[in-house]
């Protein structure tokens, strides 16, 4: 879902000496969506596409601990992982 729009000032005008005005810009914090378990693809859902993917890093050669696929977080994408996934489908 997208948060409806606001009118949020992000740069602060600078006095200066100069004929051209200076502008700093301001940070404006934004919320970090927290990933959701299983969601391998990053897609904010998890479903059967995630089960697929995490199905095919069993088969590959590399995989890096701490890859998406590596769900269960133990260092290695095994069949573990696909049940891990399949948990979380109904969430």
């Amino acid at each position: 879902m997208t948060p409806d729009p606001t009118d949020t000032a992000t740069a602060t005008p600078t006095a200066t000496d100069t004929l051209v005005p200076t502008v700093t810009a301001t940070d404006t914090p934004s919320a970090t969506p927290t990933p959701l378990a299983g969601d391998v693809n990053r897609d904010g859902i998890v479903n059967q596409l995630d089960v697929d993917l995490v199905i095919q890093a069993i088969f590959r050669e590399v995989e890096a601990p701490g890859a998406p696929a590596d769900v269960n977080a133990d260092g290695r994408v095994t069949s573990g992982d696909v049940a891990a996934v399949v948990l979380h489908l109904s969430d």
